[in-house]
């Protein structure tokens, strides 16, 4: 007697650099035993029954971090069609033996318990895994997952002790560093803190090549960064931002900062010039500026203020920003809107500018949670920015297409691609940052 059994089950695909989460269900097996095999293979599922009485109870489900260019089934194995499942969500993908169909990735509703050195329950249930974490803030202390009972983190204040994570549900702990960055170099929305209860690893998405070690910021939230080449011919830098179809919101206990903004990178200098927002900013978006003199702002230069509603921020006006270099050793940034009452050019000091010399032009949109230990189930966003025409002008005036895949691009990606995302439409990038859970 045939029966249908269904399961859940995530398995990773690798494309190239970049892999990809899918989860799916399988169906339509028409051998059972072979659904005993994908419990060895693929998941932490317990079978209950015998197979011989055509029939298995599916109990304690939980799915494996795994990366698989194939599934086995039976006594055959078949490479799946990647590009059909990457983009495909209400199509199938069937062999005679069983019937793949994409389904929604998944994060668990997991709560947590802390305690304390000597065991001492100080939380209970506590739906935030970096707030448990936080919680968690003496030595010895450590955190509970508390539908499995599994200890998922204990501050060792050791940043050689690694707890490894994809989205929010714990996989293992490490000991090494080599361990701990295998660990999201191989799966997409995975996180590793350090025992000293900070991020110390996140995946990300590389959408061109790969970004040097000091792009990377562990702590500094959702990101996005597209780097030039390092070229003497790049003087100009050019973007609009439609800002007007973008909102975001802050969290209420704790504090994100908000930034657009451009940089040159002369030397071992990094210059950096564009808009920010924070809580204390009641949505208006101000010029900052970070240069060899400091990081300043100037809260008189507003290119758009926001109209908030049920607590989301909404700009109400697009802008441009302009970086260049000039014949005469000068770097200017230049910011317009789109009403022209904001339209001014600032000079920003750089001790290694030279017009002659090689520079790397940075476009950049980040949402920095402004705090020792960041939360990134906050509930704070910053969705739908667009970056549009951007370009760099070689010899300040042949302008040349500077999107995250175009040949003037060194390197570009998102950084934490569990909370940031990027896409391009023509000569529309969008990015989107959430710390929602």
């Amino acid at each position: 007697m045939r029966k249908i059994i269904s399961l859940m089950m995530g398995i990773f695909i690798v494309f190239g650099n970049t892999t990809q989460v899918l989860a799916f269900e399988i169906s339509n097996v028409s051998n059972i035993y072979d659904l005993v095999k994908y419990e060895d293979e693929l998941t932490d599922i317990k079978v209950v029954g015998d197979p011989k009485d055509g029939w298995v109870k599916v109990e304690d489900y939980k799915p494996k971090a795994y990366n698989f260019n194939f599934l086995n089934y039976g006594k055959k194995q078949k490479e799946l069609d990647y590009e059909k499942l990457e983009k495909v969500e209400k199509k199938h993908f069937s062999t005679k033996d069983f019937e793949l169909k994409v389904i929604d990735c998944y994060r668990n509703n997991n709560r947590y318990d802390v305690y304390g050195s000597n065991n001492n329950l100080k939380v209970h249930n506590e739906v935030n895994l970096y707030k448990a974490i936080q919680l968690a803030n003496t030595y010895n202390s450590y955190v509970k997952e508390n539908t499995s009972n599994k200890i998922v983190f204990r501050r060792s204040g050791e940043d050689s002790d690694f707890y490894c994570f994809q989205f929010n549900n714990f996989y293992k702990n490490v000991n090494t560093k080599k361990a701990a960055e295998q660990w999201v170099a191989q799966y997409s929305y995975s996180h590793v803190f350090n025992g000293k209860g900070q991020l110390a690893y996140n995946s990300y998405t590389a959408i061109k090549d790969i970004p040097a070690p000091w792009g990377i910021e562990p702590n500094s939230g959702g990101y996005f960064y597209k780097y030039s080449w390092y070229n003497d011919a790049y003087k100009k830098s050019y973007s609009y931002y439609d800002v007007d179809s973008s909102r975001f919101k802050f969290a209420s206990d704790y504090k994100n900062n908000a930034y657009i903004f451009k940089a040159a990178v002369i030397s071992n200098e990094v210059v950096e010039f564009g808009v920010m927002t924070a809580p204390d900013k009641n949505g208006d978006w101000i010029l900052y500026c970070k240069d060899s003199q400091g990081f300043y702002t100037n809260s008189s230069v507003i290119p758009t203020s926001s109209y908030k509603s049920n607590g989301k921020y909404y700009p109400r006006e697009n802008f441009e920003l302009t970086l260049y270099i000039t014949k005469d050793d000068r770097l200017l940034g230049h910011i317009k809107n789109a009403s022209n009452t904001v339209n001014s050019t600032y000079l920003l000091k750089c001790k290694h500018i030279n017009y002659n010399s090689p520079i790397s032009f940075l476009d950049a949109v980040s949402f920095v949670p402004d705090e020792k230990y960041p939360n990134l189930e906050n509930g704070a966003f910053f969705k739908n920015v667009i970056m549009k025409n951007s370009a760099v002008y070689r010899n300040g005036y042949q302008k040349l297409n500077f999107y995250a895949n175009s040949g003037t691009v060194s390197n570009s990606f998102i950084y934490n691609n569990d909370v940031a995302t990027y896409s391009r439409n023509g000569t529309s990038e969008i990015i989107n940052i959430s710390y929602e859970k």
